[in-house]
């Protein structure tokens, strides 16, 4: 699952710019006693903040207009 949201975690309209959640089947649940860092990378129902800053087209492809963190991750390593 994807969402894009706003700073509230609002979901935004298509051509609006924000921020890239994703959920699924093999995205983890939380980082290992690490409390304060779930709580900044992870919603209350179990979305990842992935950092990134998108714009959802009108036709539903996802745009990445950048970064909210300073790091990249690729291939599962920072």
């Amino acid at each position: 699952e994807i969402l894009v949201v706003d700073d509230e975690d609002r979901e935004v309209a298509p051509g609006e710019t924000g921020h890239l959640l994703t959920r699924g089947p093999y995205t983890i649940r939380g980082y290992w006693n690490a409390p304060e860092h779930n709580a900044r990378s992870f919603t209350e129902d179990g979305f990842y903040r992935t950092g990134d800053i998108v714009r959802v087209t009108d036709t539903g492809h996802i745009v990445v207009e950048g970064r909210a963190k300073d790091q990249i991750n690729r291939g599962g390593e920072k």
